[in-house]
């Protein structure tokens, strides 16, 4: 069975709506599904052995709404502010960084089908990681040039 990662931004409207009812409706501003399977691999490389690293938590964190379906970790939002913030944390990272970050990335554990296993020092998966990120670093700075805020959810 496989998890995967879906990313919303959502307008700032929504956003409101979906604090006040605890769920979030299916409208949103744009949808990025390009990181999908990726998604546990390339939140270990953005942690650095730190989860709570602010590039991480662009995937990881977010609030729960509570009245939405938990699934593999329900729902979770960040507001306006708080993507601009992860926009920033994100362009930190630059390609440098992420090789860096890749080298030191535990893979112990990982979730996910990945065909050949994970293997760290796979050009191609690297590769790979690098194109979701930058799916990721677009998504979310798309959002935020917008005024908008993101809804992750595990599924």
């Amino acid at each position: 069975m496989t998890i995967e990662f879906t990313l919303w931004s959502l307008s700032a409207a929504t956003y409101q709506q979906a604090v006040e009812a605890g769920r979030l409706t299916a409208e949103h501003t744009s949808e990025c599904r390009k990181i999908a399977q990726d998604w546990d691999l390339l939140a270990r490389v953005l942690a650095a052995g730190d989860p709570e690293a602010p590039a991480a938590t662009a995937i990881t964190g977010g609030h729960v709404l509570e009245n939405d379906l938990p699934d593999y970790g329900g729902t979770r939002i960040f507001s306006p502010y708080e993507v601009a913030l992860l926009a920033a944390a994100l362009d930190a990272v630059d390609e440098a960084e992420f090789d860096r970050r890749y080298r030191i990335a535990d893979f112990t554990g990982v979730h996910g089908s990945h065909d050949s296993g994970v293997d760290a020092d796979s050009t191609a998966q690297r590769s790979r990681l690098f194109a979701s990120f930058t799916h990721l670093q677009t998504s979310y700075n798309d959002a935020a040039a917008r005024g908008d805020a993101v809804a992750i959810w595990l599924g």
